[in-house]
Parts: structure tokens; sequence; C-alpha cells
């Protein structure tokens, strides 16, 4: 598996495969411009979206499904169904992270997100 310089790239996790990016390399440069890896409202669920769109924004998004980072997760039994899973998955952190991820995605903030590193990768 491969980030390069620019670059977002995951492997196969074992449960969503190639449609969602659960545990990625991505390129320090990127982090640097944004100064994050994920949106700061986004605070658990949906920032792998955030990733996956970004990557495919930039061009840049990579899958190689023979690197393998198992996704220890409750849905597949391979993790306790106990009060972090709760929590942290619970219906209302649903709707915060999603109502998060869909007024990133239509206030504009998904573009300039992406701008911003194409510019930065262009004067590199």
């Amino acid at each position: 598996m491969l980030a390069y310089r620019w670059g977002i790239s995951y492997g196969n996790d074992l449960i969503q495969g190639s449609a969602l990016p659960t545990a990625l390399v991505m390129a320090a440069d990127i982090v640097r411009t944004l100064r994050f890896m994920g949106p700061p409202e986004i605070e658990h669920l949906y920032v792998d979206n955030y990733w996956m769109a970004l990557g495919l924004g930039l061009k840049t998004l990579g899958y190689d499904p023979d690197t393998v980072i198992e996704h220890l997760h409750v849905s597949v039994g391979k993790a306790p169904n106990d009060e972090s899973y709760a929590r942290t998955n619970s219906a209302q952190q649903y709707e915060r992270d999603g109502t998060a991820w869909r007024e990133y995605c239509t206030s504009g903030a998904m573009e300039r997100d992406i701008a911003a590193v194409q510019a930065a990768r262009e004067r590199s």
C-alpha cells in the first residue's frame, strides 16, 4: 500500500473492502495543508466518507486489496458490544455526525479542502 506525497491509500478491512477506507495512509502534506486528517466537526462516524471524497476529489485515492487491515467490529463479532461502542455508535452520534457530514458537503467546505490541497501540491 503506497500513499505517495499527496496521496491517500487504504487496504482491505475485511468488511467494507474497496467501498470505504476505514483505515488508511494519508500523506503528511495533506494533513499539514488542512491541519487535520478529518474535519473536527465530524467526531467519529462519516470521517471515512470524508477520506474517500477527499481522495477521489484529489484523484489520488488508492486501494490495495492485498493489504489487509482487519476492522475488528461488533457487526462481525470481532469486538464487544460494550459501553464505548454503544456511545460512539448511538443513534444520537449517527445523527450528529451525519448532519455534520451533510453540512460539510453542502457548505462548499469539501471543495475548499480539495482546492487547498491542489494549490499546495502545485506549489511544491
